[in-house]
């Protein structure tokens, strides 16, 4: 008995990474808004001086770091789910396929 094994694709592979752009576009907004926010509190404490403002222009700018470093991460994450889930889409659309089959050898008379 003998077997053939192929894999039969049910539909062309599809590229899905343009599922994340609504997500990569909100957290642009929020980049945006949080730069914003920072430039605008820099500016207002510009004419203060004293140690209170420093410690909080210094605490400000950390937390303006640390919160870009999420964002990155956050958009690193996106990409990298949206390739997961693209493959797994795309396993899902081939089935291994195996036919079985016995051959017969016949004798001919001459």
């Amino acid at each position: 008995m003998g077997s053939f094994t192929i894999s039969h694709h049910f539909a062309d592979s599809k590229e899905l990474s343009y599922k994340a752009t609504i997500l990569k576009n909100t957290i642009s907004e929020i980049r945006g808004l949080s730069t914003d926010f920072t430039t605008f509190m820099k500016n207002e404490m510009e004419t203060q001086n004293g140690d209170l403002v420093d410690t909080i222009n210094k605490e400000m700018m950390d937390q303006h770091k640390n919160h870009t470093l999420i964002l990155e991460y956050l958009e690193d994450t996106i990409t990298s789910m949206t390739n997961n889930y693209t493959d797994i889409v795309n396993d899902m659309r081939t089935q291994d396929v195996t036919l079985y089959y016995t051959y017969h050898a016949y004798k001919t008379e001459a």
